[in-house]
């Protein structure tokens, strides 16, 4: 009787490379910090929008909102139905805080990858730690 096939050792050997490859990718690839690339992303966008709603209140009042003013993850009547928060649960506020005028303001997300840190030339950001921050355009 000849029977063609594989032993069982052939396959523990192969199911195991495998497994060593899987393993070897997985540390590669590290997905947690995909993970905090992409809310990078989502923070870099939730600054615009925020960015663009406060623009909208200095239109109306001609001055920018006071510090504590904007309710992040909440509504800001006529500005915004649902203002953005971090996506990372737990993780550090948004901050904003306008000069001492109210004339200029800073608005700041801790970021999770390095690549993403940028504060603008002449700004303290508002935030501790390594932060994503825009400011007026005046």
């Amino acid at each position: 009787m000849n029977i063609k096939g594989f032993t069982l050792v052939e396959l523990l050997i192969v199911v195991s490379i495998i497994g060593i490859l899987a393993g070897v990718m997985i540390a590669v690839i590290n997905p947690n910090k995909i993970r905090g690339r992409a809310r990078d992303g989502v923070r870099k966008n939730d600054m615009a929008v925020i960015k663009g709603a406060v623009e909208n209140y200095y239109a109306e009042n001609n001055i920018y909102p006071p510090t504590g003013s904007i309710p992040f993850g909440g509504v800001w009547t006529n500005y915004l139905k649902l203002v953005p928060q971090d996506p990372k649960p737990g993780w550090t506020q948004y901050c904003y805080s306008p000069d001492v005028d109210r004339n200029n303001f800073v608005l700041c997300a801790k970021v999770e990858d390095t690549n993403s840190v940028y504060v603008p030339t002449g700004v303290t950001p508002c935030i501790v730690g390594d932060a994503y921050c825009v400011q007026n355009p005046f």
